[in-house]
């Protein structure tokens, strides 16, 4: 008989020998499935003689955006990809690869252009675009929120904008700014929205809260001032500490 300690040894090694085999295994089906460079270029051409003004262009896994932006950069302007939400395209082109979906795209439907270009899968969808009449653009920045890039005014206290209509609904979303105030941050912001001086929707937005979107605002014709109010919530400690840039993204929508 095998002395049960030369017979572990034996098992011990098989089994290392199978978990190499099977790491080898999956190390190839995930190269085997890796897109190339000339795949991005050519999913890039297809999606250049098809596209439109105004078009949305997105990326799936999100992982995926720095590899296959060498290729559709010159697809994605600025405020397309530190836009508020999809909300006023009326077309997405969905990049992806290991057949990921974008979040822009679920739900949406059926996709109405659909290829392959190696392991890179080109989607198109097209949905029902709102219209926009008043965005809360002017002064505003690129700041980087909830690790995404968002074009948003920085409020620490109060800020209004007095406007000659908002169409039908205001939509506003806020979020704490820069991924290093967050790591020295432990309060909560408070965010009220007022509409001509009554408070019509508020939000508390801490470190893992991401891009909020505060409940819609339904607003009747005409002009209209709106104020945000940011105070702090809630402050372990000193107040006076509190990391609390809170980045604020509000249209008029109809």
């Amino acid at each position: 008989m095998i002395p049960w300690a030369r017979r572990r040894g034996t098992l011990a090694a098989a089994a290392l020998a199978l978990l190499a085999g099977w790491e080898l295994l999956v190390l190839a089906r995930a190269h085997s499935g890796a897109p190339t460079d000339d795949d991005y270029r050519a999913a890039a051409a297809a999606v250049t003689a098809e596209r439109q003004a105004g078009d949305l262009v997105v990326f799936a896994p999100r992982w995926s955006d720095p590899l296959a932006r060498a290729a559709f950069g010159a697809l994605v302007e600025v405020d397309d990809l530190a836009r508020m939400d999809e909300a006023s395209y009326a077309r997405i082109w969905e990049i992806s690869i290991r057949e990921a979906a974008a979040p822009e795209t679920i739900g949406v439907g059926q996709p109405d252009f659909q290829r392959r270009f190696g392991a890179v899968r080109v989607r198109r969808f097209a949905r029902h675009a709102e219209r926009i009449v008043w965005r809360f653009h002017e002064g505003a920045e690129v700041k980087e929120v909830a690790h995404t890039p968002r074009r948003c005014h920085v409020v620490r206290g109060r800020r209004e904008a007095t406007v000659p209509t908002l169409g039908t609904r205001l939509v506003v979303r806020a979020g704490l700014a820069d991924v290093w105030a967050r790591k020295e941050n432990h309060a909560f912001a408070l965010l009220r929205v007022l509409v001509d001086g009554e408070e019509r929707a508020r939000a508390v937005i801490g470190n893992d809260s991401g891009f909020v979107r505060l409940p819609e605002i339904a607003v009747p014709p005409g002009p209209h001032r709106v104020t945000f109010l940011q105070e702090v919530a809630q402050a372990p400690g000193d107040p006076t500490h509190a990391r609390l840039e809170l980045c604020i993204a509000a249209e008029g929508r109809e």
